[in-house]
């Protein structure tokens, strides 16, 4: 039997698809699913995807991009407004919505 793995991408395609190749040759068992987590709906719609094709989800391991790396004067709105919704929100959304299925 063994866990299935939900590897979860939005830009990073090519790097989880490499581990999702790696996964499969080691006779492990993985699935591939896209979602803008910054949007809850998307998570939302992420999760009930995650359980519908899996069965349920047993553990989260959630892991984001990094932040750019630039001195304060540097650093745009831009740049400090995507480093909030990557951390903050993308980790608020998915854990709000996985935890409607594991608590």
């Amino acid at each position: 039997a063994g866990a299935v793995l939900a590897l979860h991408y939005t830009d990073a395609f090519d790097e989880v698809q490499g581990l999702h190749a790696e996964i499969l040759l080691a006779n492990g068992k993985a699935r591939l699913f896209y979602a803008d987590l910054r949007y809850f709906e998307e998570a939302e719609a992420l999760v009930n995807s995650i359980v519908q094709n899996l069965g349920r989800i047993d553990i989260l391991v959630d892991t984001m991009k990094g932040a750019p790396v630039v001195s304060i004067r540097d650093l745009t709105l831009q740049h400090w407004n995507d480093t909030l919704q990557n951390h903050l929100y993308c980790t608020f959304n998915i854990s709000k919505s996985v935890s409607q299925h594991m608590l």
